[in-house]
């Protein structure tokens, strides 16, 4: 038996532990490595060493967790799976972006396809977003551009 204590002070135990330690099912699941870590033990993606199972010397699971299965072969040991980490925020769009901090703006695309050299008029340079394909851009692009780009010119305020 091989034992590894990582950085944050998980043991990852690279040989099979003896049965009486093993998670159920003697095994974790496919790309995950059994670790112990005082009187609990379980599964961890190797790098990020995020708990996929993880088992302990109780009767419930911690709050939010989930039980998974039956105790272990040893009849007393709880196998709990974390909850699921939450998504990623999400970016918002350029329109979104634009209607959160500048919701008084005026905007236009300018130039035209195929061959696209948008360019902003003197009045509507508070904001320019040059985009060849309009991909991730507000509405109103039109056709993609062959050559060049077309530009979102905004104004954010009134002058």
């Amino acid at each position: 038996m091989r034992a590894t204590l990582t950085a944050t002070g998980i043991l990852l135990i690279a040989a099979a532990l003896p049965a009486a330690a093993q998670v159920p099912n003697k095994a974790c699941p496919p790309g995950t490595l059994l670790f112990g870590y005082g009187d609990s033990y379980g599964c961890i993606k190797p790098g990020t060493n995020e708990v996929v199972v993880k088992c302990f010397r109780q009767k419930t699971c911690p709050s939010g967790w989930t039980g998974a299965g039956l105790p272990d072969d040893r009849g007393y040991d709880l196998c709990c799976v974390p909850p699921a980490p939450p998504p990623p925020p999400k970016e918002d769009s350029l329109e979104e972006m634009l209607n959160k901090h500048h919701p008084n703006r005026t905007c236009m695309w300018d130039g035209t396809a195929p061959f696209c050299d948008g360019k902003c008029p003197p009045d509507l340079r508070d904001g320019q977003y040059p985009s060849k394909d309009g991909k991730g851009m507000p509405p109103g692009f039109g056709s993609k551009c062959v050559s060049g780009m077309k530009v979102y010119c905004c104004r954010f305020g009134v002058y």
